[in-house]
This record gives structure tokens, C-alpha cells and sequence, in this order.
């Protein structure tokens, strides 16, 4: 009886390895050098066959585990993000009162900034998601009671006068404000921080199955990541950076046209390069997400692009011209059919045939991020719209931005109920005011902290380190450590890549389903901590790779 060749079918494989075996057994069969070769190779290509099957398996699995999710409520995920300004105060309170009674190094101050900053964020992503609220509130009662103590210990040793409110509302009158307030940096900072956790901790159990992306209508924590990156992007243009909105003349607007083309060419690459590493990969996706090819990166080439493309050539204040935008995308959502084709495709089975087809959720949805990011112009305009440089006019920015929060939350649960419920997936209208009253809120009770640590430098005895914590001040030179914030400030876009490429590495390496809660909240620290890390390394040396 003949050893059966090796066949191309992966079903001929598995039957032919004990076959072979088979007929060396029973049929005695002579093993010579070219039957250990052929059985070599044989078991080679099963062993290969095998392996691909598992991985098949095992792709399909994670993307079950992402898919198909309606997401939660718009308080919890409020909840959630009220962390930040929370992080930012039990930062500082900690820095204080370890300052005033220890002193820290260098080096201890970035252990517990990484503490302070980035565990909170965590642990309120994985094992405390069930107990947001309380622990936030508990955060910030601890805050309250090291401020306490630091303002006690100055007071008793007649380092500061006792200050009362009258004596507060002049220093807010009179007090000059820092170079710039670092609410700005420190809100697109988190926005990484937070979109870092998520995408690794997705892939455990730990993390709720509420706070993914939702598969079509709905709204997930991590719904909001792209969202406010491309909102807070908007906020920080080029155009709207102390600015008036002038004339351009047809040279200088085409000069600002192949400016924004040359900076979406690096997003355009590393576009390329996601798509090419997953498919090497057979990296877990998502396909209706973005699309079969489309990704983040593309999103924001083509919102750099068309938005350099309209802004000039529209008068109108960025506000009225994102209104406009959305109200139109809306309009063909609703009552065009548009919203059939991006569920349903051109021929209502889902299919992708074409190019345009198998990316439709993300060519569809450059429209809505398109109008988000002249929103996020409109609260850029306001922020850096000249004001006396005192800390009691951004005090009353605060109070107008949680103003119109307030006014957005509204329009949100009305264009929910009334509308079309909230869709990243379509971007549409409801997710884009929810959008934008995250940014605004967030903002505000940024701008509440800050002002509130250079109270706690009015009050007491020592300096909280503003300008090591001032993340967008714009200084070269800082004295002093640098602050965790200001590190990842530095290399934004290279903190978020590193952690796209660590988290597929722990995926290829780790069997992120059956991890125990333990050893999920470790290695998502580890993660976290490496890329803290690695920003604080670029830093120290200047090395601005992005």
C-alpha cells in the first residue's frame, strides 16, 4: 500500500497524516529517507493546518465578543467620564500634602502621578465599573481632605494668612492668569488615555460588555473616542487659534489647501499600514465599524482635508456652517434612504461588492465628522477669543461653557426620542450634539480645576507645580520634573499608536477571554504603565516623533 500524497485541502491533510501512519504500522512499510521526508512534511503541513483552524476559531470568537452591543446610558457613561477632572484634583490634592511633608524625587513623582492619573481610569474601566459614582465621589472627598491638611499645616505655621471668601473674590479679580490655562491639553490627553484603556480591555471579560462600541444605534463609552478626538482636534485648529477670520486671497488659500494635504498624508499612511498589518496578522475586525478597508486614520485625513477646503470659503461663523452640515446629512439620513444604505448596503443583503460599498459606514460617516469638527471650531473660536488675563474670566468661561452643555444635553435627549437614536456608526445628528456637550462639560470642569489649583498656590505654603503640570503652556524649557500629562502631550499621536500596536501584540500572545480578573487588571496596568513610560522617555530626550 502507497504512502497518499500531500494534498492542498486542509480535509485531505487531516486524513492523510493517519493514513500514513496507517500503512507504516500494518503494512510494515520500510521507513527510508524519503519516507521520513514525505511524513515530515506531512505532519509539518497538519500541524500548520491545525494551527490555522484554531486561529480562524479564535479570530471569530473575538469579534463575537465586540459585536452586536446596544451599549448604556448617557448618565453611566457621564459618570465614567467625570473621572477626568476627578483624576486631575486627587493628583494635585496627593502632590501637595506628599510635598509638604515628604518631598518627592523625581522619580516617585511619576510612580505617583502614574497612580493618581492613570490607575483611577483603570480600575474604573474594569473591576469598579459597577461603582462609578461612589468612587468618584470618594476620590473626591479624599481630595478635599489632603487640600484640608495642606491648608491647615501652612496656616499653623504662619506660612499663609487664614483666607476667607472676600479675600478670594479679590484674588480672582486681580490674579493674572498663567501663560495658558492647560484645560485644552489635559482633555485631549485623557481622551488618548481613556481611548488606550478601552481598545486593550475590550478583549477581557473584565471590562463591560455596556461600555463597547455599539454595533449600530446606541451608545458605548468607547463610542466616544473618535468622537472627541476629532471635536477636541476641531477646538485646537490652526484656523481658530487666536485668529479673526479674515479674506483669504486664492494664493494663500491654496497654500493652506496643500498644508492640510501634506499633514493628512502621515494619517493616510498609517492608515495603509493598519490595514496591511491586520490582514498579515488576521488580526480580529470589525467591519461595521468603518468598513471592510476604512479606519480612524482615514476619517481624520479626509476631515483635515474638506474641512481646510470649506472653512475659507464659507463666512459664516464655524458654528452656523456645522449646523448646516449636520442638519443636511440629517435630512438625507432620514428621509433618503441614507441611513437603509449604510445598514443594508445598495442592494438591502449587506453585501459589498463595490470598493464604495464595502466602506460605507466610514465614507458616510466623514460627513458627520466633518460638521463635528466645525463645531469643535466654534468652542475653539470662544476659548481663544481675547479676555482680561485674569482667573475670574475664565472662571465666568466655565459658567457660560456649562451653560450651553446644559442647552446641548437637552437638544441630545430631544434629538434621541424625537429624531434618530444616537449611531456612531452614522455619526448622525444626535451623536454629534452628545458629542459636543461632552466637550463643553468636560472643558468646564477642567477650567474649575485649574483655578482651583492655583487657589491651593494662593492658600498654602507651597507651589503646586503649575508650570510642570501647565501641559500646553508652550515653554521648551520647564524646571522641574515633567509632568506625566505634559509627556503624553508631547507625543499624542505616538501614545496612541504604541498602544494600538501593544494591544494586538497581547492579543496575538495572550488568550485575553479565559484571563482571570487578576491577572486582566495587571496586564492592562503593565500596558498602560509602559506607554506612560515610553512618554516620559521622548520627553526627557525632545524627541517629538508626530
Amino acid at each position: 500500500m502507497a504512502i497518499p500524497d500531500i494534498s492542498q485541502n486542509s480535509c485531505d491533510v487531516a486524513y492523510s497524516l493517519p493514513m500514513c501512519v496507517h500503512v507504516c504500522v500494518n503494512e510494515r512499510f520500510y521507513l527510508n529517507g524519503n519516507t521520513i521526508q514525505h511524513l515530515t512534511a506531512l505532519a509539518l503541513k497538519y500541524v500548520i493546518v491545525a494551527l490555522g483552524f484554531v486561529m480562524e476559531e479564535y479570530k471569530r470568537s473575538k469579534e463575537a465578543f465586540v459585536s452586536n452591543l446596544n451599549g448604556t446610558s448617557y448618565s453611566e457613561i457621564s459618570a465614567v467620564i467625570s473621572i477626568i477632572p476627578v483624576c486631575l484634583l486627587f493628583r494635585h490634592s496627593v502632590v501637595v500634602l506628599t510635598c509638604s511633608m515628604l518631598g518627592l524625587s523625581k522619580w516617585l513623582l511619576v510612580l505617583c502621578e502614574f497612580m493618581t492619573l492613570i490607575v483611577p481610569c483603570v480600575l474604573h474601566l474594569t473591576v469598579l465599573s459597577d461603582h462609578v459614582v461612589s468612587t468618584s465621589l470618594l476620590l473626591m472627598l479624599t481630595s478635599i481632605l489632603f487640600l484640608l491638611l495642606s491648608h491647615l499645616r501652612a496656616t499653623a505655621q504662619h506660612l499663609r494668612s487664614p483666607v476667607g471668601p472676600a479675600s478670594i473674590a479679590k484674588w480672582l479679580g486681580e490674579t493674572p492668569c498663567p501663560y495658558r490655562m492647560p484645560f485644552l491639553s489635559v482633555a485631549r490627553c485623557y481622551n488618548i488615555i481613556l481611548s488606550c484603556v478601552a481598545i486593550l480591555a475590550v478583549d477581557f471579560n473584565v471590562f463591560p460588555r455596556r461600555f463597547a462600541k455599539t454595533e449600530t444605534f446606541g451608545q458605548g463609552l468607547m463610542d466616544t473616542g473618535v468622537g472627541l478626538f476629532v471635536c477636541l482636534h476641531g477646538v485646537v485648529a490652526r484656523e481658530v487659534r487666536g485668529q479673526a477670520v479674515t479674506k483669504v486671497t486664492p494664493g494663500q488659500y491654496l497654500n493652506d489647501v496643500l498644508r492640510s494635504v501634506r499633514s493628512a498624508i502621515p494619517l493616510l499612511v498609517l492608515g495603509c499600514a493598519r490595514l496591511v498589518t491586520t490582514w498579515g496578522v488576521q488580526y480580529q475586525e470589525h467591519i461595521s465599524e468603518y468598513g471592510t478597508h476604512w479606519n480612524f486614520f482615514f476619517t481624520l485625513a479626509i476631515v483635515k482635508v474638506v474641512s481646510s477646503l470649506i472653512y475659507p470659503l464659507i463666512p459664516a461663523p464655524p458654528w452656523l456652517t456645522g449646523l448646516s452640515l449636520i442638519t443636511l446629512y440629517q435630512l438625507l439620513l432620514s428621509y433618503y434612504g441614507l441611513t437603509d444604505y449604510v445598514l443594508d448596503g445598495p442592494h438591502g443583503d449587506g453585501s459589498r461588492n463595490t470598493l464604495i460599498s464595502a466602506n460605507r459606514e466610514g465614507i458616510v460617516s466623514s460627513l458627520g465628522y466633518i460638521s463635528l469638527y466645525f463645531m469643535g471650531m466654534a468652542v475653539g473660536r470662544y476659548m481663544f477669543r481675547p479676555r482680561p488675563p485674569v482667573l475670574l474670566s475664565w472662571l465666568l468661561v466655565a459658567v457660560r461653557l456649562f451653560l450651553v452643555a446644559m442647552v446641548l444635553w437637552w437638544c441630545t435627549m430631544l434629538s434621541n426620542q424625537y429624531i434618530q437614536l444616537c449611531s456612531r456608526r452614522l455619526a448622525n445628528l444626535t451623536f454629534i450634539l452628545w458629542m459636543v456637550a461632552i466637550v463643553t462639560s468636560v472643558l468646564a470642569a477642567l477650567i474649575a480645576v485649574d483655578t482651583l489649583v492655583l487657589l491651593i498656590e494662593h492658600t498654602t505654603s507651597l507651589q503646586t507645580d503649575f508650570d510642570m503640570y501647565t501641559v500646553a503652556a508652550g515653554q521648551k524649557e520647564q524646571k522641574g520634573p515633567t509632568s506625566l500629562l505634559a509627556a503624553i502631550d508631547y507625543n499624542q499621536m505616538v501614545f496612541f499608536l504604541a498602544g494600538n500596536l501593544l494591544t494586538g501584540m497581547i492579543n496575538l500572545s495572550v488568550n485575553t477571554l479565559t484571563a482571570t480578573t487578576s491577572v486582566s487588571v495587571l496586564i492592562i496596568s503593565c500596558y498602560m504603565f509602559t506607554l506612560c513610560m515610553l512618554s516620559h522617555v521622548l520627553k526627557h530626550f525632545k524627541i517629538a516623533v508626530l
